[in-house]
């Protein structure tokens, strides 16, 4: 579980395990607080908020990916769409790489049924369509994008300023979107 810290052109991003993550968020939220009210704090030693888990990932938000084996994308329009099995697509895309896990965004020029990944050097297709994301950062900008990814929450860095935005699949819309 990753416990974010941002602002405008500064952020940090430090993967936890689970316990420990709710515990440096209570402490960090905690010192926080104490020097928004006195201007300064030392380090509390025992956690005074308790945190309680927002979001808890049930099978019914994650994405459904039972989809038939010759898709057609409803957002790529008719005459876009090939003869081939496999679905193409150019634009944004951000990736996770299903060999060695690395994520990556990019733009894809030329329509493309696959991508290249640096870090592993495998060459993926894609084996099921892809679902809009839709990203929203506070510096303003707004992006679109077509991902692979399954998890039901995870972070993407803006394009403009660079902060990290934390996305999360919306079930109903069957779209990732970004945290308000």
């Amino acid at each position: 579980m990753k416990v974010r810290v941002s602002m405008p052109e500064a952020s940090i991003a430090i993967d936890f395990e689970e316990g420990k993550a709710m515990e440096v968020f209570g402490k960090l939220n905690e010192v926080l607080l104490a020097m928004k009210k006195k201007g300064k704090a030392p380090v509390p030693e025992e956690p005074v908020i308790q945190v309680k888990t927002v979001f808890e990932p049930k099978e019914k938000d994650l994405p459904k990916r039972e989809i038939s084996p010759f898709p057609t994308p409803v957002w790529m329009e008719p005459e876009e769409v090939s003869t081939s099995a496999m679905p193409k697509y150019k634009g944004f895309v951000y990736i996770k790489c299903p060999v060695c896990g690395k994520e990556k965004g990019l733009c894809m020029k030329k329509e493309s049924d696959h991508f290249h990944c640096d870090s592993c050097g495998k060459r993926s297709e894609f084996e099921k369509p892809l679902v809009p994301l839709f990203l929203n950062c506070e510096c303003g900008k707004r992006f679109k994008y077509l991902t692979n990814m399954t998890e039901s929450l995870f972070d993407i860095n803006c394009l403009g300023c660079g902060a990290p935005v934390a996305v999360k699949w919306n079930g109903d819309k069957q779209i990732y979107e970004s945290i308000k």
